[in-house]
């Protein structure tokens, strides 16, 4: 999986607190949000949420990643709106 979908995964998951949840609303399994909140707890060796049978809640350092991520989509999205409008393509002639 691929670390963009596994953090967009790890957004829904901490904003609806629950990996069942995060599963509906994306279309897939919770073995497969299981999976996207591993990959990225592998990589730093930090646990991104404390879970129970019945929810999930983020630790200091999930947290720390969830306003991070926000923060970088916001200025993508920004950086995106700014380049909205027409596109000119020119080509010089063959002298």
């Amino acid at each position: 999986m691929d670390e963009l979908r596994a953090i967009s995964t790890f957004i829904c998951a901490a904003g609806l607190g629950s990996s069942n949840g995060a599963a509906h609303a994306q279309g897939c399994t919770p073995q497969t949000v299981s999976k996207a909140i591993r990959q990225l707890e592998e990589h730093p060796d930090v646990r991104l949420f404390h879970r129970t049978t019945r929810k999930s809640a983020l630790t200091d350092d999930g947290a720390r990643l969830l306003s991070s991520v926000r923060a970088a989509m916001s200025r993508v999205r920004s950086a995106s709106c700014e380049d909205e409008g027409p596109i000119r393509i020119s080509a010089g002639g063959a002298a």
